[in-house]
């Protein structure tokens, strides 16, 4: 196969991904930003309490791995306050965007903390709003866009964020949008379905209907994992000419998470050539430390991320593996290398219920154990038992002690 832009040696992704008749119904953009909200909606995931060393280190890391902006919540607690502060004199290359609502108190906040940059939000959702707030449509109009021009006045980059926008009418949103940058000045603004109900097709149509109503402003796109389309909704967006992603660590986030950094990111980068900034060998360390500092760790199958991503334990499975390796493909049987995304290179075997000959012929070589076919063959018959039995993969002892048995007869 010749080098294409689906195949090099560190991936082989869908070649059809790359068909110019696929890719011209899309309006990609060369590069977008990635904005990661890890240090505030990791907070908000049940169950993490980050404590200040921790947000710095996540910051540095983050600083590294080269996204564009990082967010924190400066109104949550005065240690929250103090660690924006202290990222805000680290001098990062990462821009700090601070969360602020749509209240004139957090606002100060954010000016407080000397941040340049901050990120305005609210629910614009009609009938939350009225039973929450009392406001009717007019009001949430005019209270959104004079909390942006408020920010704006003291000399803030300002991204506004109203939120739930899939369950809000249309003429309603566009006076939302069209009010926040025209009336309130706002730099960026971002299409939230925070609810994340969006269905991945619908992006590109939303970010192009804000596009419309506010022509030459940048449209970043956020949403919740609820439904499970976090990852899909990102990229989504993106197709319809979205300029910025907003992505989590892990997908750590209120509720059912964010859409994750790492997936979104090596999609992007790898499945559909849109530059990010981000060292994509640092995402597996950073996603690791992200884990370690939060206590909260991956399923096996996560993508990307998940140890099962390059774990076999079927005898067929390794078998394909080991051919494909042998011919010069470690890649032919997975999308990517581990080195790819910073991962120790190899593959892991487990030992069980699925092993084959040659899975235990595998692991006999890395004992430096010779067997005859018949043993060979015995030893399969007692793992695949005793992987049964235990309803689980056999460690390493549990394997030599039934190599062992058969050896000696």
């Amino acid at each position: 196969m010749a080098q294409e832009k689906w195949f090099t040696k560190e991936y082989w992704i869908g070649e059809h991904n790359w068909n110019d008749e696929v890719r011209k119904q899309f309006d990609l953009p060369e590069k977008v930003w990635v904005h990661d909200v890890t240090l505030r909606e990791a907070e908000q995931h049940p169950g993490i309490v980050l404590k200040p060393d921790e947000k710095i280190a996540l910051a540095k890391a983050l600083d590294e791995l080269g996204v564009s902006s990082i967010e924190t919540f400066p109104i949550v607690s005065a240690q929250e306050k103090e660690v924006s502060a202290e990222i805000v004199k680290m001098n990062l290359k990462t821009q700090l965007r601070c969360l602020a609502r749509w209240l004139i108190a957090d606002i100060d906040t954010v000016l407080e903390c000397g941040a340049k940059a901050a990120v305005v939000e609210n629910t614009v959702n009609p009938w939350v709003v009225k039973t929450c707030y009392s406001l009717s449509e007019d009001q949430i109009v005019k209270k959104f866009a004079e909390a942006v021009k408020y920010a704006k006045d003291n000399g803030l980059h300002v991204t506004a964020m109203p939120w739930d926008i899939g369950r809000i009418s249309l003429p309603f949103l566009e006076r939302v949008y069209k009010s926040i940058v025209y009336d309130g000045g706002a730099d960026r603004v971002v299409v939230s379905d925070g609810i994340g109900v969006t269905l991945p097709w619908a992006a590109p149509w939303l970010v192009k209907k804000v596009q419309s109503w506010v022509p030459g402003i940048p449209v970043e796109w956020h949403c919740h994992n609820e439904m499970g389309l976090a990852t899909a909704d990102m990229l989504g967006a993106v197709v319809g000419g979205a300029s910025g992603v907003h992505t989590s660590l892990c997908g750590y986030g209120t509720r059912g998470g964010n859409a994750p950094t790492e997936e979104v990111v090596l999609n992007l980068e790898i499945q559909m050539g849109v530059k990010t900034g981000v060292d994509l060998k640092k995402l597996y360390p950073v996603c690791k430390l992200a884990q370690d500092l939060t206590k909260i760790r991956m399923p096996g199958n996560k993508a990307v991320i998940g140890d099962n991503i390059f774990t076999y334990s079927t005898g067929l499975s390794i078998d394909i593996y080991e051919k494909c390796k042998a011919a010069g493909r470690d890649n032919a049987y997975v999308p990517i290398t581990p080195e790819l995304i910073g991962r120790k290179s190899g593959i892991k075997i487990e030992l069980g219920k699925g092993s084959g000959k040659s899975t235990i012929k595998r692991r006999l070589d890395e004992y430096k154990i010779t067997a005859t076919d018949q043993q060979i063959e015995e030893i399969t018959v007692l793992v695949k038992e005793e992987g049964t039995l235990r309803k689980s993969s056999l460690d390493d002892s549990v394997f030599l002690d039934i190599v062992a048995k058969i050896l000696q007869r």
